[in-house]
């Protein structure tokens, strides 16, 4: 058991991100353009015997700066993980999540 998780980058089309059993996952992929900011989107299900279960969370949006700082705004990993998806970008400090 675990989470099914999917991001989609400045917009673009949802995207598979990751199948993970630990909280939080970081997702540590650099930025498309680097030194210029993008907005990431995250949601998750629930993954059990081999398939996605479940309604989608709601969806937690970063607008990631350009440099890659480690946690977002106010400490730890831990503060998306609050939000809702237990996906926490690693490049989100003084970003702006809503």
């Amino acid at each position: 058991m675990g989470i099914y998780g999917e991001s989609r980058r400045n917009n673009g089309p949802w995207e598979f991100l990751t199948i993970d059993t630990e909280s939080p996952y970081l997702d540590e992929r650099p930025l498309l353009t680097p030194g210029t900011p993008e907005i990431r989107e995250y949601r998750a299900r629930f993954w059990n015997k081999s398939t996605p279960n479940g309604e989608w969370t709601d969806v937690v949006k970063v607008t990631s700066p350009p440099n890659t700082p480690t946690h977002p705004p106010g400490g730890s990993p831990s503060s998306l993980r609050a939000r809702g998806c237990g996906i926490a970008p690693s490049s989100v400090a003084g970003a702006n999540a809503s």
